[in-house]
């Protein structure tokens, strides 16, 4: 119950960001469209300086005073700050290079553990020592490890690593792959990795855009509901290994080509996924389930 608690909060706080930096916007262009303040832009800083127009047209009542040559710049200025207050994603990378054990390959990873705070979806920062002259350029994997109350999906990887194919997910609150988190990998990605969590839906769309994953795995989750087409955008000939081990709804894994076609048959029975009849899960619904 506790850690049904702490999740509720921190998706309440996310969306109490998202109210409130909608609500900033649509504060800025009212002041924009507002006839009102603009003629207030006639006033300049010396209130004797002002043309000849009423009290009422400058903002509250002739007591401010706008400089028109300085208000883009303040606007702007007004806008980047709110937005980076609201907007503070920092991932600690400790970079390292490490096999991925099913297939001898050797990746440049970042290790992010223990992220310690974030508002917003989106990384805004990524800091970290690189090892023997490498770079952000050089990041092939990107390892999510320990966050135990991170309930959403990471964005905006790979503005900072552009070259990932690799992408680990573990012992996070994540409920549902709703079907765009993999998007921005695109064709580079080969390898996804998900493990430890309270995962109950995958979405058909959740591979749509990443053709050459030939690696997929998903474990030790509460597993229920896994889209029909999730690899409909795949040459199945090419996947080598495929794994739903030690879920609620599934417990299969295997890397020969039968052996990855009985688990895909197996998931459409096992853990069906219902377009548009499938109801959200919901945290209380999930805590009431494991109590």
């Amino acid at each position: 119950m506790k850690k049904s608690l702490q999740l509720s909060s921190q998706r309440q706080h996310l969306q109490t960001t998202i109210s409130l930096q909608n609500a900033i916007t649509k504060l800025i262009l009212i002041i924009l469209a507002n006839a009102n303040v603009l003629n207030a832009l006639k006033c300049v800083c010396d209130v004797n300086d002002c043309d000849l127009i009423k009290a009422d047209d400058c903002p509250g009542r002739g007591l401010l005073i706008w400089d028109p040559c300085r208000m883009k710049k303040f606007l702007l200025f007004l806008v980047l700050n709110l937005f980076n207050l609201i907007e503070n994603f920092t991932i600690n990378c400790e970079f390292a290079t490490v096999q991925i054990y099913i297939s001898d390959s050797d990746v440049y990873n970042c290790n992010s553990i223990n992220i310690p705070n974030y508002s917003g979806d989106t990384i805004t920062e990524v800091t970290g020592t690189h090892q023997n002259n490498k770079t952000n350029y050089d990041v092939e994997s990107i390892w999510f490890y320990g966050n135990s109350t991170l309930d959403f999906f990471p964005r905006g990887i790979t503005k900072f690593f552009p070259n990932i194919k690799a992408v680990w997910i573990e012992d996070t609150q994540i409920l549902e792959l709703n079907g765009d988190e993999l998007d921005e990998f695109g064709d580079k990605l080969v390898y996804f990795f998900y493990r430890y969590s309270n995962l109950t839906t995958i979405s058909s769309s959740l591979l749509k855009k990443t053709p050459n994953v030939v690696y997929f795995l998903v474990a030790y989750t509460k597993l229920q509901h896994v889209g029909f087409d999730l690899f409909t955008s795949h040459d199945i000939t090419k996947l080598q290994w495929l794994s739903f081990a030690y879920n609620s709804c599934i417990h299969m894994w295997d890397d020969s080509q039968n052996g990855i076609q009985n688990i895909m048959d197996k998931l459409k029975i096992q853990c069906p996924y219902d377009d548009e009849n499938l109801p959200k899960i919901s945290t209380e619904m999930l805590s009431t389930s494991t109590d």
